[in-house]
């Protein structure tokens, strides 16, 4: 592991309840369960070509509950082992999938050396099992999180009259419950290819926001990089959630969930579990790149990555 960040860059806060219940876990099992992703830079493809040449058939093929098939081959080429070395040896990684996951593993690892006074590099709870991945596969996709929000005081007149200022505001009316129509409105509307769109659902109504002017973060963000700025992540983190609704990372945790499951983030409205929602489009892989590489942050779970692996399907066990 790299407790220090300097070859393995991470782009998302973490939040202390789910490092909490990593750590609690990684305690009681002695195991790694799932991998975390993380991303290598490798234009040309070049580790994925030299890989296949020597694949045969896969030692687990199976459907798995995601409705993904997930397929793992053993690799036994020492070339090839020699050659992936080599190429990644003190190149950037980019964590894709496991944030909280990577920085409880550093926790875990320093209560550990503590614990025993063992400090030697080989001690196994010094290593995390990941999956690495060629940042441009065609084959990894970025989804959206969406943002359930759970706030009772909030008054949605008043909230709609303070979005005026800095969003353009189009309301769509949903009588009924059928989520698909619904979801097919949503998608429509949020389709954009250089502007800032977001849609708030309110039981029985969608808000379409468009932002005005991407200068309003300047006065939000001033610390932060033009990049940054400009996140789609961002300006709903900035302008709505701190500014205009008062929920800060002091308290994000007691008012915001999140959902990768676009029926999830209206129905849970309707069925009043939350008081409304946010559902907004994926963040980029260049984005993700540039604000790594720039040591910047964006808000906790600004991405989802696909496919993920099946979480234990392959088993990391700590001999401790």
């Amino acid at each position: 592991m790299d407790p220090d960040y300097e070859l393995v860059r991470a782009h998302e806060r973490t939040l202390s309840k789910p490092k909490e219940d990593r750590l609690n876990l990684i305690k009681s099992c002695k195991a790694n369960l799932e991998p975390i992703q993380l991303l290598y830079i490798d234009e040309k493809d070049e580790i994925r070509k030299k890989i296949d040449k020597t694949l045969n058939e896969p030692i687990i093929n199976i459907k798995g509950y995601d409705g993904f098939t997930h397929k793992l081959w053993k690799l036994e080429d020492e070339n090839v082992h020699s050659m992936i070395k080599k190429y990644l040896e003190d190149e950037i990684l980019f964590i894709a999938d496991g944030h909280h996951r990577y920085q409880t593993a550093i926790n875990y690892a320093n209560e550990m050396k503590e614990k025993t006074g063992k400090l030697d590099e080989d001690e196994p709870f010094n290593y995390r099992m990941v999956i690495l991945a060629n940042m441009f596969d065609k084959g990894i996709s970025i989804l959206p999180t969406h943002r359930l929000i759970k706030k009772s005081i909030i008054n949605i007149k008043d909230l709609l009259n303070s979005l005026e200022k800095f969003f353009n505001i189009n309301e769509v009316t949903v009588e009924n419950k059928n989520y698909d129509l619904i979801l097919k409105i949503i998608k429509e509307e949020l389709k954009t290819n250089t502007e800032h769109k977001f849609v708030m659902y309110v039981k029985g109504k969608c808000y379409i926001l468009k932002l005005k002017d991407e200068k309003y973060m300047n006065e939000f963000a001033s610390e932060h990089s033009r990049t940054w700025q400009t996140l789609d992540v961002s300006i709903l983190h900035k302008i709505i959630l701190e500014h205009l609704m008062d929920i800060n990372q002091n308290n994000i945790e007691d008012h915001v969930n999140y959902t990768r499951v676009d029926e999830e983030a209206i129905r849970f409205v309707d069925e009043g579990r939350y008081d409304l929602s946010f559902l907004m489009n994926a963040t980029k892989i260049e984005e993700l790149e540039t604000i790594a590489n720039a040591g910047e942050h964006m808000p906790q779970k600004s991405t989802y990555f696909l496919p993920k692996m099946l979480s234990g399907l392959v088993v990391y066990k700590m001999k401790i």
